[in-house]
């Protein structure tokens, strides 16, 4: 398993566990990449867990963590699974 598979699943337990990523530091334009999108993932996710979700707002945040996803992928070459 590489080094971003590993990210993927940490991130992924950590979206389903509702907790934050501790071990990253975003410090760079990758770090700060992966955070970006790792929060935009987290805010969808939650979002999508309230009752009263409307279809608008999650639109929104689809086209926000796309847009933090295309970052990574411009920085990094990697493709956000999540």
């Amino acid at each position: 398993m590489n080094g971003f598979d590993k990210i993927t699943l940490v991130s992924a337990k950590a979206l389903l566990q509702g907790s934050e990523l501790n071990s990253l530091v975003r410090e760079g334009e990758k770090t700060n990449a992966l955070g970006e999108v790792f929060t935009a993932s987290k805010d969808l996710y939650n979002y999508l867990l309230e009752r009263d979700a409307s279809l608008k707002k999650v639109h929104e945040l689809i086209e926000i963590k796309k847009a933090a996803a295309a970052r990574l992928k411009e920085a990094t070459g990697l493709v956000w699974k999540l």
